[in-house]
């Protein structure tokens, strides 16, 4: 989408690939990195907004079947 709006003499450059390297190797040098092969983490999701909506656009992001907790 945004290469598409951007144009084609514009270069968009993605970088989740290199961002998700560092974020390992700082977890690694905090000692915080899961054990290879250990158990899948897991994901809980928070909304301070109203629950149903939250779930909609998370679901949409997430692409399966999310149940936001309320923070109040």
């Amino acid at each position: 989408v945004i290469q598409r709006l951007a144009g084609a003499d514009v270069r968009v450059i993605d970088p989740a690939a290199a961002v998700a390297r560092e974020l390992g190797r700082r977890l690694q040098h905090a000692g915080l990195a899961a054990p290879a092969g250990g158990p899948a983490a897991s994901v809980t999701f928070w909304t301070s907004g109203d629950v149903q909506q939250a779930a909609r656009v998370m679901q949409t992001l997430w692409g399966q079947p999310v149940r936001p907790r309320p923070l109040s």
